[in-house]
């Protein structure tokens, strides 16, 4: 049989290793960031740990997004250099 993709669920990156094994199985992956409850600091370790591994991350999947929590653009461009911007919750 052949796939077109193949979606493998796994435990956190930070407390547990398994992603860090199937890493190396994998084309690539996608983080899953819960809005207003992951911390930004463990969203960046993550991806950190997974760039030390030679894990290509494919994108983030943002879930328990609500009306309150504003989401504004990470960077925005200005003579040719990025500045950050800090996401506000209300």
């Amino acid at each position: 049989m052949n796939y077109d993709y193949i979606i493998l669920d796994c435990a956190p990156v930070l407390p547990v290793t398994d992603v860090l094994i199937l890493g190396s199985k994998v084309n690539s992956v996608v983080l899953v960031y819960r809005a207003g409850k992951t911390a930004k600091s463990a969203l960046m370790r993550t991806a950190e740990q997974l760039k030390n591994a030679q894990i290509a991350i494919k994108g983030i999947v943002l879930n328990y997004i609500t009306p309150e929590i504003e989401i504004t653009p990470n960077y925005y461009y200005h003579y040719y250099k990025y500045y950050p911007v800090r996401i506000r919750a209300n």
